[in-house]
């Protein structure tokens, strides 16, 4: 299983955009006429889909936090005296992200659940009260 690689704050800063609109060879997405991009975290590149929305929400500079899965592969090199080997490269493979407004959202309901909690444990409990804190 690979490992998970979570970037936040200013790892997500460090990723770069390389290249977009670059069409599948193969595949399914190929026959689609799919396209994807090529981005690149700390010297590896790694491919993410462009109908993706974590593509746009990069674009645009609201990308919270981002979760890579660290992988390896295997690749076949020639060095100068034309004798091949097999080595082992690292990759990164895009899972996931969570959005600004995303995380924006989690912290006002995480905010409105502790303000019930404690409203609800107070004794001045009223249908007005919870009808207020509920519109927050």
């Amino acid at each position: 299983m690979a490992n998970v690689v979570k970037l936040v704050g200013e790892q997500v800063d460090e990723i770069s955009l390389l290249s977009s609109g670059l069409p599948y060879k193969t595949g399914k997405r190929s026959e689609n006429k799919e396209t994807y991009s090529r981005l690149r975290y700390n010297g590896i590149v790694f491919n993410v889909p462009d109908n993706s929305p974590f593509i746009k929400a990069f674009e645009s500079g609201k990308v919270a936090s981002v979760k890579l899965l660290d992988t390896e592969r295997e690749s076949i090199v020639t060095d100068d005296q034309g004798v091949e080997s097999t080595v082992k490269v690292k990759g990164y493979e895009f899972d996931s992200f969570i959005s600004m407004d995303q995380q924006l959202n989690r912290a006002l309901h995480t905010n409105k659940l502790a303000m019930l909690s404690a409203t609800a444990s107070s004794k001045d409990l009223t249908p007005e009260s919870i009808n207020a804190l509920m519109a927050l």
